[in-house]
């Protein structure tokens, strides 16, 4: 019996092997830029190290007193930011992958003195016209953050197979705040050929044939 459970699960269950993380350049936004708009809220420019922008968006070196108790010690410096129409995009310089699932986590947050935002993040391949998919950012009260995720499975990834993979925040109202970026990717392994299933078949075949010649002897 502990044989044949043995055998159904090698046939039957395909097995999920782990790839390696996927690299975001400049992920913590912490990389050398010189930021040229010096305000009393923090310095700020355009773009990220890594990092492709449209309309207003890059890098923000904040004033923690603009987010909660707590939030410098876990977002660093600097954070990536978005005001609305703007976005921040990268590259991956990672080709898609068959039978893999990519997913996107990021820390978001609120600043408490711009009032509520609204915004999504997700994937593209090639170029970042080309949207896979994308996720609403939660909305959250004022000063606060979180980390949320977003992913998308090998099925929806089947007509992109072979392009670059990207990532894309963007704000479509107020201001979206965001840092410590981090891709991850599943592949699933191929299933079990059908020559494999005709000897797993003929292994239980023989033990069983096996067990009857013993009692008839």
């Amino acid at each position: 019996m502990r044989i044949l459970v043995g055998l159904v699960s090698l046939f039957v269950l395909p097995s999920l092997a782990h790839a390696a993380p996927v690299t975001v350049a400049n992920a913590d936004f912490e990389a050398a830029k010189t930021l040229t708009n010096a305000t009393v809220k923090g310095d700020w420019d355009y773009g990220a190290s890594g990092w492709d922008h449209q309309g207003v968006a890059g890098t923000w070196e904040y004033d923690s007193s603009f987010f909660g108790a707590g939030f410098d010690a876990v977002a660093g410096d600097r954070i990536g930011f978005a005001n609305a129409g703007g976005s921040l995009m990268q590259d991956l310089s990672v080709v898609i992958s068959a039978n893999t699932d990519y997913s996107l986590s990021a820390l978001f947050a609120n600043r408490n003195d711009f009032g509520d935002f609204s915004g999504s993040f997700g994937f593209y391949a090639g170029d970042p016209s080309n949207i896979i998919g994308m996720q609403a950012i939660a909305a959250m009260s004022e000063g606060l953050w979180s980390v949320q995720s977003f992913s998308v499975g090998a099925a929806m990834l089947a007509d992109y197979v072979g392009m670059e993979l990207g990532v894309i925040v963007l704000s479509s109202a107020g201001q979206v705040n965001f840092d410590l970026l981090n891709v991850d990717a599943q592949t699933y392994v191929n299933p079990i050929p059908a020559a494999a299933w005709l000897f797993g078949t003929a292994v239980l075949g023989g033990g069983f044939f096996s067990r009857r010649k013993k009692k008839a002897a």
